[in-house]
């Protein structure tokens, strides 16, 4: 676990409340504010109204929420207020960040939850695993696994790479192989 810092989760609770993938802010008492004015003004803006602020970015489209001055990304509240404990790593298993319904969130290890991840933006070959050697002049496939870098072969096309790196994804990763 993280060093990072976390809101009791009845406090949390006690901010918010979940329906269908979405946290909602719930109405919040006078001893939150610092005076009356801001406590009418915070409830007139939020108390009701679905918290965070979802972001615009087609590659990282995750909802965050602002708690006391912190910003916590929206799947991990949601698989706190549903499962009673904080986690550092939480998966979506359709892979869409946007969509943080509890039945798609399960718990995972940050090595699972990089296995889960697409093709990087940087790979010329498109294909996930498959990676060009000038110096060799040939596609090369490799696995991260544990921390450790695992080379999986030269070959002569993008595409025999790639087969090699799904093949290693689904000894290694199981379920959590992403070959996109």
């Amino acid at each position: 676990m993280s060093t990072r810092e976390y809101p009791s989760i009845d406090y949390v609770k006690s901010l918010l409340r979940y329906e269908d993938g979405r946290l909602y802010w719930l109405p919040r008492p006078r001893s939150h504010f610092l005076n009356d004015r801001t406590w009418k003004k915070w409830h007139t803006q939020y108390a009701g109204k679905e918290a965070g602020h979802l972001r615009k970015s087609k590659l990282n489209p995750r909802c965050t929420i602002r708690i006391d001055g912190e910003l916590f990304f929206r799947h991990l509240i949601v698989w706190a207020i549903h499962h009673g404990e904080w986690r550092e790593w939480v998966d979506h298993r359709n892979r869409d960040k946007s969509d943080d319904r509890i039945e798609n969130l399960r718990p995972v290890t940050r090595s699972q939850n990089r296995a889960n991840c697409s093709v990087a933006l940087n790979n010329i070959s498109g294909l996930k695993g498959a990676h060009y050697q000038k110096t060799r002049g040939r596609w090369t496939s490799s696995i991260k696994v544990g921390g450790k870098q695992k080379h999986l072969g030269c070959f002569d096309t993008a595409e025999e790479a790639h087969a090699a790196y799904v093949k290693a994804a689904r000894e290694y990763f199981g379920d959590f192989a992403c070959e996109e």
